[in-house]
């Protein structure tokens, strides 16, 4: 909740100020908004009593001057980048010096989680502890996993800047900035609602299932937490080429770079105190297991997209595709320790929780060629001339990317339990899996043009 308020804040802000420099840049003046410019005109009318500037080239009045950006010669003297000289507050609006652009939206997305095998099982009181929470045996009952953790709804903010370099709109530049803000996913159990407790696995010595057990009335007591996180980057640096305007239509090839940046986090943990005197530890012990896998994947390459824009009176409708081919770098990284209490001797701590043992601990690495999708839908009114308002949805697809949980091999062997009886084990083992990545959802947003 902390994380969907702090986002809240950030859009919040954002928006206010996209407001102020939308009233600042028009404070009442009579600009001529694009459904107000007569056809083939490129003069914009101020108040009377004003001077009209005009964006066509007078031989008595004007020269043109050339830009150097473009080798185009139809910029004119008196006006720099659509501001009149000497103010920054008469600002000269017109269709076609539509220059510089910023926009700031706030996303309502929905992400694809990962998905984690069973986690934590219970059973119906009275049932033999040998048989309890045993994937497979009667009344045995997954209280996490076997699902996706991470997925759903989740908020975030886009920035997004852009200028023409000329006022033939021919050649541009565009700059954005997207991130899903960072939530964390808490699950915690214990033995007060749920008597029986059991973190499940597949015995690789025994060739069965089986569940190592946490809380068993009369035995043993013991709590279980887990916490997922997730966090979504991208940046965009384009190039931007109009390829034709005619009429409201207007279409744009763009071509560039594309970082993408995914980080996720999965840690489990129990803590056992021991009480029986049937139990595996003397009475007074205390074991606690952590389980502690991460994931980032960071995706670089070129990008190319096409934009069509609509204007029609004050409403505008932009359709975007783009395309990024590069490569995505996978690092994996797996770590699990066991702390052991017992009365009357020093506490140890030994490498090795239940689900990363020392056969699959460590950090892994990998990189391959991904192809990056993306595409965006966006409606806008003009609230004034610079100011308009936007909603939209957009469709985010990345292939091949690691998680948490693809990462995590329930086939174990009892012998690498910490302290480990055995170095030739070979169960779990890490094997690199990848799956599909996409985001997706609506964006309300503010855009400022002058």
């Amino acid at each position: 909740m902390r994380c969907v308020k702090r986002w809240s804040i950030h859009c919040a802000l954002a928006a206010v100020a996209a407001v102020g420099l939308g009233l600042w840049a028009s404070p009442g003046r009579a600009q001529l908004a694009p459904w107000q410019q007569p056809p083939g005109s490129h003069a914009a009318v101020d108040p009377p009593g004003d001077t009209i500037v005009t964006t066509g080239t007078d031989a008595a009045t004007a020269t043109p001057s050339s830009n150097p950006w473009t080798d185009e010669e139809d910029e004119q003297i008196g006006t720099v980048w659509g501001f009149r000289p000497g103010t920054l507050t008469g600002l000269v609006y017109d269709a076609t010096h539509d220059r510089i652009w910023f926009r700031s939206e706030f996303l309502g997305w929905w992400t694809k989680g990962f998905t984690v095998p069973a986690l934590l099982t219970t059973s119906p009181a009275g049932t033999p502890e040998t048989e309890a929470g045993i994937l497979g045996v009667a009344g045995t009952r997954v209280l996490l996993g076997d699902q996706d953790l991470q997925g759903g709804f989740r908020p975030g903010e886009r920035l997004t800047f852009g200028t023409w370099l000329g006022q033939t709109q021919t050649w541009g530049i565009e700059a954005s900035y997207l991130q899903i803000a960072q939530q964390s996913d808490s699950y915690s159990f214990n033995g007060a609602n749920v008597p029986i407790l059991a973190r499940p696995f597949f015995n690789a010595q025994s060739g069965q299932q089986d569940a190592e057990i946490l809380n068993y009335p009369g035995a043993q007591t013991g709590v279980f937490s887990a916490v997922a996180t997730s966090e979504l980057q991208t940046a965009e640096v384009l190039l931007r080429k109009n390829l034709t305007r005619r009429d409201c239509l207007a279409i744009d090839f763009s071509a560039g770079y594309r970082y993408q940046q995914l980080n996720d986090h999965l840690g489990v943990a129990d803590t056992l105190s021991f009480s029986g005197s049937a139990a595996a530890f003397p009475a007074g012990s205390i074991v606690n297991q952590q389980d502690l896998l991460a994931t980032r994947n960071v995706f670089n390459g070129g990008e190319a997209g096409l934009t069509a824009s609509l204007q029609r009176d004050r409403w505008s409708l932009e359709t975007v595709v783009k395309v990024a081919i590069g490569e995505t770098s996978s690092i994996v990284s797996m770590y699990g320790a066991t702390t052991t209490s017992i009365p009357g001797q020093a506490t140890t701590t030994q490498s090795g929780g239940l689900l990363v043992l020392p056969t699959n601990t460590g950090v892994f690495d990998s990189q391959r060629l991904s192809l990056v999708s993306e595409l965006e839908l966006t409606l806008g009114w003009n609230f004034t001339p610079q100011l308009r308002g936007t909603v939209g949805y957009d469709l985010l697809h990345w292939p091949g990317v690691a998680r948490p949980g693809d990462q995590i091999d329930p086939n174990l062997d009892p012998r690498q339990f910490p302290p480990s009886v055995s170095s030739t084990a070979a169960r779990p083992e890490f094997v690199l899996h990848t799956s599909d990545y996409w985001a997706q959802g609506v964006n309300l947003g503010l855009d400022l043009r002058f």
